[in-house]
């Protein structure tokens, strides 16, 4: 039996199932390396092609002629397939994990393609030597054949991405589209799952490459000079989103993401995660075993930012540093339910990881730098303190003998005082007696006083009657005296009038 016998995977991760999506019905197909025809099988009785085949396998091409209208069992690179099949014009030619085995791909190629009518497709896949897995073992210094896959023991034809255009350079045929299929680093035959422990960083710089993980090639080429449509899927991180509904976080409720590695280098999450008021927590854990840079974070609920809560992890001028091997960002949702949006950008140690790190070390630097210019200006001024120190301790000498002298003269000045007091005691007490003869004498002065007012309105009543006896005296000295003239008068007047008449 081949090696090359199992079952036909029709799926779009597999290279014959990418091929056979692409052959139309009922076409006239030339099938080289069809080995036991499961394709050929396919296209004859789902398709309704006619195929013809080419295989070196003589117990696989007695199987594949089951199906197959017409087929050579020969060496490919004999060409004895040219004469078979001459006066046939083929809708698709077909090259399935073919042409590495052989050492002169780009005449076989020339040859079928000559085979094709103008409007006709070439399908070709091929491995593509470049996967991480080859990489991974070239880095420990090992290279291994196996059986079958990538370095399959009886490939002689190895070519990476930028090599292909030049395997089909003057066959008259030219790339349309270049699609591929993919294996995860550390799950092709060379690891088969025993992923090698360390060297975190160069596993993360593989894995961002374009063709880190594209296990095989799968080229559609035609007589029409196109330029070529790459239909490959950028290099992808898995992350995990895990939901607390109220039993913690476990396990059970968890939800992987996928991270597309974006044109800056950083792998962009996007995510939204329903919620119908049941959950409280989100926890996101953008990538496992390894600490992280995270940017532009963002967690919010129907719009609204949540309280973010970053663990193990140091904030930088540009996001978050994680230096745990388990990074995670928690954020509580509130009870009125909503779904949760999550975006992000993550760097992972590698090239743009480490300019991340510079840029963040630039920054330390200078800071350091202004630190230290303070640290300096501060050790100045220290210098400046301890002089004015040594200055102050000389003034404080000086002032501690100051205070002695002080102290003996407080002292004295104790004693003084306590003798004053004794004295300011019997004058306080000679005071005493002395206030109580004041207070005597005040009130018989105040008692003169009483009496000299009292003296001072007799005085004045009488004043005031000598005054009255005055006035009524004057007043009946001058009624008598009138009461005299007249009375003169009234005597003088005869003698007066017998003097006038003489």
């Amino acid at each position: 039996m081949s090696k090359y016998d199992f079952e036909i995977d029709l799926s779009s991760a597999s290279s014959t199932g990418l091929i056979l999506q692409c052959i139309k019905p009922g076409s006239v197909v030339l099938e080289f390396g069809c080995a036991n025809g499961r394709m050929t099988r396919y296209m004859k009785e789902v398709l309704g092609c006619s195929v013809y085949i080419v295989e070196y396998d003589e117990a696989a091409f007695g199987q594949a002629m089951e199906y197959a209208r017409d087929g050579i069992c020969d060496d490919i690179l004999t060409y004895s397939w040219m004469q078979k099949f001459a006066g046939i014009s083929f809708d698709a030619v077909i090259f399935a994990d073919v042409l590495e085995h052989l050492s002169a791909p780009s005449q076989v190629v020339e040859k079928a393609a000559a085979m094709m009518k103008n409007d006709g497709r070439m399908y070709v896949s091929l491995p593509n030597i470049t996967h991480n897995d080859i990489l991974l073992k070239l880095y420990s210094d090992s290279f291994d054949y196996t059986p079958t896959g990538i370095l399959d023991d009886t490939h002689v034809y190895f070519r990476g991405m930028k090599n292909l255009p030049y395997l089909f350079e003057n066959t008259g045929v030219y790339i349309n589209t270049l699609q591929a299929t993919y294996c995860p680093s550390g799950y092709t035959e060379q690891y088969n799952g025993r992923m090698p422990q360390g060297n975190m960083l160069l596993k993360n710089i593989l894995n961002s490459r374009e063709c880190g993980e594209i296990y095989q090639f799968v080229l559609t080429l035609s007589k029409q000079r196109t330029e070529t449509e790459y239909l490959l899927k950028k290099p992808v991180l898995k992350s995990n989103i895990y939901l607390d509904t109220g039993s913690d976080f476990n396990a059970n409720e968890v939800i992987p993401v996928e991270c597309t590695l974006g044109d800056n280098g950083c792998y962009i999450l996007k995510a939204t995660v329903e919620n119908n008021c049941s959950l409280k927590q989100v926890r996101f854990d953008p990538v496992e075993n390894q600490g992280c840079i995270m940017r532009k974070i963002s967690i919010t609920q129907d719009g609204v930012p949540l309280t973010q809560l970053a663990y193990n992890g140091m904030l930088m001028d540009d996001g978050i540093l994680f230096t745990d091997s388990d990074p995670m960002l928690i954020a509580s949702c509130r009870p009125d339910g909503g779904n949760v949006e999550i975006s992000a950008e993550i760097l992972v140690a590698g090239e743009s990881f480490i300019t991340a790190l510079c840029a963040e070390n630039k920054s330390l630097s200078d800071s350091r730098q202004q630190l230290a210019a303070h640290i300096l200006q501060a050790e100045q001024g220290i210098a400046h303190l301890n002089e004015t120190v040594a200055m102050l301790s000389t003034d404080l000498d000086r002032r501690n003998k100051t205070n002695i002298a002080l102290n003996q003269r407080n002292s004295q000045l104790e004693n003084d005082k306590r003798t004053l007091a004794a004295k300011y005691k019997d004058v306080c007490r000679q005071n005493e007696s002395d206030v109580a003869e004041i207070n005597r004498l005040n009130g018989l002065v105040a008692s003169l006083e009483t009496d000299i007012g009292a003296y001072n309105m007799l005085v004045s009543s009488k004043e005031k009657y000598i005054m009255e006896l005055e006035q009524e005296l004057k007043s009946h000295i001058i009624y008598r005296l009138k009461c005299l003239l007249r009375e003169l008068w009234v005597k003088a007047k005869p003698k007066i009038k017998k003097i006038l008449k003489k």
